[in-house]
């Protein structure tokens, strides 16, 4: 997509030989690069506010217009009435698609015009927007990026940033949606209230939970940004872990234990490596020694001669279905 070329004569001209060369192969009826009428603009609208600094995407539809060289700008008219062009380029279309275009950071201006039109001038759209001082304004929703499943009902919150309240929102919303099946779930609406929730049921499905910008309004108007947060919904396991001394010898026993959604408890997590690792000062690093297995009943314990107090460590994997558990820690 060419640019304010440097050497515009080259360009123009090696431009118009596509475009020419486009057209020569182009059988007649209804072929692409057919269409009579003009690029469509579909981006900015003129009705959405845009901030300062705003470089695009300018978006034009080529569909309905014929191929060849385009050349396409953004202007304001100064005082006095002296038209002042922004930033320019060309871009050689096939008379079909969508494309987008990049100019200069705009300056607040209560009226620019992007202009885009074939080289007869025959084909033509424009469209005339305004320039707002300063960012645009945003509002962002705070959710857990985790949630561990541990009950057969978990509630999410979620609250509004501070950014929500200095863009004067008065509205805010949400969907939450399963990123994997595209399935509504429910909604985060705010108004008054500076914090909601959703509520997760164990029989449903497991993964990535998007939360969806809907909207966000306040009195002045403005066009405010929304994120898009996620949480990654997955079920709970834990660790027991124990220690104990006899002379030289420790003796460290572990239990695994993972959330079973049918029967809404937690059960043995058998077969599962355990990674046992310890170290000699609060400063030192981890040194792994050993790594056991659970039996059937998710236990396992391992005995060691160990004559000097250390600190140990027990950690385990997840998967894709249960969260790690948390490591535990037992000293002596």
């Amino acid at each position: 997509m060419p640019r304010r070329p440097g050497l515009r004569t080259a360009v123009l001209a090696l431009a118009t030989a596509l475009a020419a060369g486009v057209l020569a192969g182009l059988p007649l009826g209804g072929a692409i690069g057919a269409g009579t009428g003009n690029p469509l603009i579909i981006s900015p609208s003129g009705t959405k506010p845009l901030y300062e600094g705003f470089t695009g995407p300018y978006v034009v539809a080529f569909d309905n217009a014929p191929a060849g060289l385009y050349s396409y700008r953004v202007q304001h008219t100064a005082p006095g009435g002296v038209l002042i062009v922004d930033d320019e380029g060309t871009f050689p279309s096939t008379g079909a698609g969508t494309q987008k275009f990049t100019l200069d950071a705009l300056p607040p201006g209560p009226a620019y015009t992007f202009v885009i039109e074939d080289e007869t001038g025959d084909h033509r759209s424009s469209v005339t927007f305004e320039v707002r001082a300063g960012a645009q304004p945003r509002c962002s929703l705070v959710v857990p990026g985790t949630v561990r499943v541990n009950a057969a009902e978990e509630v999410v919150y979620g609250r509004r940033s501070s950014n929500c309240a200095a863009a004067h929102v008065d509205r805010a919303l949400w969907d939450v949606r399963n990123l994997a099946r595209g399935t509504y779930v429910n909604s985060l609406a705010f108004y008054a209230n500076a914090q909601d929730f959703w509520k997760f049921f164990d029989g449903e499905p497991l993964g990535i939970y998007v939360m969806k910008p809907v909207e966000a309004a306040n009195a002045a108007g403005d066009d405010i940004l929304q994120n898009t947060p996620r949480t990654v919904v997955r079920l709970d396991s834990r660790f027991s872990f124990s220690a104990s001394r006899a002379g030289s010898y420790v003796t460290l026993r572990v239990a695994v234990r993972k959330y079973s959604r049918s029967a809404n408890t937690f059960k043995p997590w058998g077969r599962h490596a355990v990674a046992l690792s310890y170290r000699t000062c609060s400063t030192c690093p981890w040194k792994h020694f050993r790594t056991v297995r659970t039996s059937l009943s998710g236990s396992a314990s391992y005995r060691f001669r160990a004559p000097y107090p250390r600190t140990y460590r027990v950690t385990a994997g997840g998967t894709s279905t249960y969260w790690a558990p948390y490591p535990h820690y037992e000293r002596l």
